[in-house]
């Protein structure tokens, strides 16, 4: 893990621009002055498989995306049934 902020490599997942500009703006305050955006799953993926970020911040419809498109790899997670997660 990095030492301090400045060091650390953040992935945001996000695909709507107001809420980027208030991310990077507040990631910015805590010395956060770059990190990586990405604006749909697909691109997330790619992202954090290309870099290995320290930290990812996701809107919950892109996890949710991804865990369905990957079902197994990203926790335990299975599908499901009756509108509730089958988890194993």
């Amino acid at each position: 893990m990095p030492k301090n902020t400045n060091e650390l490599k953040i992935l945001v997942v996000e695909d709507s621009q107001s809420m980027i500009e208030t991310l990077r703006d507040y990631l910015a305050q805590m010395g956060i002055r770059h990190p990586m955006i990405a604006q749909s799953g697909m691109e997330a993926l790619q992202m954090f498989q290309d870099s290995r970020p320290d930290i990812v911040l996701l809107t919950p419809f892109c996890l949710m995306w991804m865990v369905m498109k990957s079902p197994g790899r990203y926790g335990c997670w299975r599908g499901m049934e009756n509108g509730r997660p089958l988890y194993s």
